[in-house]
């Protein structure tokens, strides 16, 4: 006792001395003290210790676990456990720190404060594994006691470990507990997340789906977000929205499209939420940034949809159609708002632009879909549209589509629009580049799809504009191509013969007509024009002596 209350000794000489005593009467007595004297001396080693500088407290601590104290409670033997891992770390000692752990009873091992202190020891050995499975622990308790998860944040945070700091707000944010600022603790957390994104940019997708799962959270609690004051809203809305927008815009040609579309339904959520008395600046900005996000939510989603590894195809070509949807009726509701301002115009192409090339992905969606009742009313929308330069991207699409439309047997109805729309791409391509040889293609096969569906009106109208652009083509760098005009011009000139062979003479005219006067502009120095204009005068004798005999 004298040892321990005695400030005129040593520590050295108290430990040495209470030591020999201690190891003198388990010798002579072979069992150790009973649980009334153990705590007693316990006790008063406990006052000593507590005063002792870093150098002793552990040989202190080492002494409060004599095997004399065998009969100290369980509890005590934690205290005894946790002041020595304390001591170890002041010393920067882990190993000590572990030793003291792992000679702790098991039942106290996974206390919260004792999974706090091995935490800590964790962080200074950049143990991951270790900071990992202490966090998990002091979560399972932070419903009862959220307080030592609070002190597993803000040592991470001030670790070299962030990612561990990372799981430890997450950790806090899961569980939620009482007295916690939600929409603060969010936050904090989204900054450490996003800083992590640019501290460690490889492995883009591993690290940015808790970013994603975050923004989604905050986006689930907009009711928590609304529930401050007005101006503290005004504060959420802008900063989730701002931050979800950037993002989306930074890492959209890098990450997953599925992570990139989740973001932008974020971001797209809370800029619905946005204050509608928020000035007419900011309600254009914002009507711009969701036009954004629905533009590049439904590119992504065509993407997704059209890849090999996604077995959900047909969901992701529907919610492309959504987001296409929501675009054209804001981009009217856009339109209007901006009225004729001229700051408005090169916003305004820009705009439209973009919704010229949702609107192909809407007929490919259509198609994919099967949603053929749908197809005419997208084809109109094409026919009273104004504003693009891209027709050329678009012919192929309706080929295709009418392809697809004629072998399923869809009914003529819903192809109707396709031979004008067809129409309007050439004319309007022709007008921009003059490129002969793309025409030729595409008025080939236009002539195929109005010949299938029993157009030959406009069929007829087809070969005679590709004599028209036979004949401009000779003033420019790419002529019309031989094969192509050989075979519209046969083709042309065999339809009139049919109509002769049918006693359809009246017919047959306007089709042998533009038959030569495409068959006029073909480079073979006037063959094929010889060659029909031969065949066109043997048909006309064949049927002057058919109608002599009759």
């Amino acid at each position: 006792m004298f040892a321990c209350t005695s400030s005129g000794l040593e520590a050295q000489d108290s430990l040495v001395g209470i030591r020999s005593v201690l190891d003198e009467v388990s010798r002579q007595t072979e069992r150790g003290l009973s649980a009334k004297a153990t705590h007693a001396a316990q006790t008063l080693i406990w006052k000593r210790a507590s005063s002792a500088t870093d150098d002793f407290v552990d040989e202190w601590c080492q002494l409060l676990r004599h095997t004399m104290f065998d009969s100290a409670g369980q509890m005590n033997k934690a205290r005894i456990g946790r002041k020595a891992i304390a001591a170890a770390l002041a010393r920067n000692d882990s190993n000590a720190a572990r030793r003291a752990f792992f000679a702790m009873p098991e039942t106290t091992q996974n206390e919260s404060i004792t999974r706090y202190l091995l935490f800590k020891v964790a962080l200074h050995d950049n143990d991951h594994e270790l900071a990992t499975e202490c966090l998990a622990m002091v979560t399972k308790h932070a419903e009862k006691d959220p307080t030592y998860l609070y002190a597993c944040v803000l040592e991470a945070q001030q670790s070299q470990m962030r990612q561990i700091a990372v799981a430890a707000l997450q950790a806090l944010t899961d569980r939620q507990p009482p007295g916690v600022h939600l929409p603060t603790l969010l936050r904090c957390t989204a900054r450490l997340l996003v800083g992590e994104l640019d501290a460690s940019p490889q492995d883009l997708d591993r690290m940015v789906e808790p970013v994603v799962i975050l923004f989604e959270r905050a986006a689930k609690n907009t009711a928590v977000l609304r529930q401050g004051t007005d101006a503290q809203w005004r504060s959420e809305i802008q900063w989730w929205s701002k931050n979800a927008y950037n993002l989306s815009l930074r890492l959209c040609a890098d990450i997953h499209p599925g992570l990139l579309v989740r973001l932008l339904n974020v971001c797209v959520h809370f800029l619905e939420c946005w204050p509608a008395d928020d000035g007419p600046m900011h309600q254009d900005d914002v009507r711009q940034r969701r036009l954004l996000c629905h533009f590049l939510a439904a590119s992504a989603l065509v993407v997704l949809g059209r890849s090999d590894e996604s077995d959900d195809g047909p969901k992701c070509y529907a919610n492309a159609r959504g987001h296409i949807a929501n675009y054209v009726q804001q981009c009217s509701e856009w339109v209007l708002a901006t009225g004729d301002r001229a700051a408005a115009e090169t916003q305004r192409r820009v705009v439209l632009a973009r919704q010229f090339e949702l609107l192909k992905f809407d007929l490919e969606c259509i198609l994919k879909l099967k949603q053929w009742d749908e197809l005419d009313a997208t084809v109109r929308v094409f026919m009273s549209f104004e504003g693009a330069d891209r027709w050329d991207s678009l012919a192929d699409l309706l080929v295709v589509i009418h392809d697809h439309a004629r072998s399923e047997g869809v009914s003529s109805a819903a192809t109707a629009q396709i031979h004008e729309l067809l129409q309007k791409c050439i004319n309007a391509t022709w007008k921009k580049d003059k490129d002969a040889a793309k025409m030729s293609r595409w008025l080939r096969l236009t002539y195929s799809i109005n010949m299938q569906d029993g157009s030959p009106d406009f069929a007829l109208k087809v070969v005679q504009q590709a004599a028209s652009v036979a004949q401009k083509s000779e003033k420019e760098a790419t002529k019309y191509p031989l094969d192509e005009l050989c075979w519209l011009a046969t083709m042309a000139f065999n339809k009139a013969v049919d109509s002769l062979n049918t006693e359809e003479a009246a017919c047959a005219a306007p089709w042998t007509d533009a038959a030569l006067e495409l068959a006029r502009y073909a480079s073979d120095n006037g063959a094929l024009h010889k060659n029909l204009t031969l065949r066109k005068e043997a048909a006309e004798r064949r049927m002057h002596d058919i109608g002599a005999r009759a």
